[in-house]
């Protein structure tokens, strides 16, 4: 809660941190490919069930790979060539509301943010 905290500390902390997190487990929890699981050990020790990875989210990925976040006015366009599986990705990412055309196009706001999220990861598994 803002019990004890002034004015102006609420208006300059925004929101709490656990709302300003962006949780894409819950997104690829809500699609069907993955589960998610509060502890990844149950109480007897034993292993949970594994979290999995579509092939879908693997291409989601590659595509948004592609774009730059710090150069906005670039977008992408998926050519009429390319595999089913990259254009099954732009249209879902399209309606997910990450790219603004089904075939490529710009990333929307939200898109942004996930490809700033997608890189951060990226960078952290390509640490040697």
């Amino acid at each position: 809660g803002h019990a004890g905290r002034s004015k102006w500390q609420r208006l300059t902390a925004g929101p709490p941190a656990r709302e300003r997190e962006f949780d894409l487990t819950r997104i690829l929890e809500a699609a069907g490919h993955v589960s998610v699981l509060s502890y990844p050990l149950k109480k007897d020790g034993s292993m949970r069930e594994k979290v999995s990875i579509g092939d879908d989210v693997i291409e989601a990925f590659k595509l948004l790979a592609c774009y730059d976040p710090a150069n906005l006015e670039q977008g992408l366009k998926l050519h009429a060539e390319c595999s089913p599986a990259l254009r099954s990705a732009g249209q879902r990412l399209h309606e997910l509301g990450m790219i603004s055309e089904p075939d490529g196009g710009y990333l929307t706001p939200f898109g942004i943010t996930m490809v700033e999220h997608l890189q951060h990861l990226l960078t952290a598994l390509s640490r040697d």
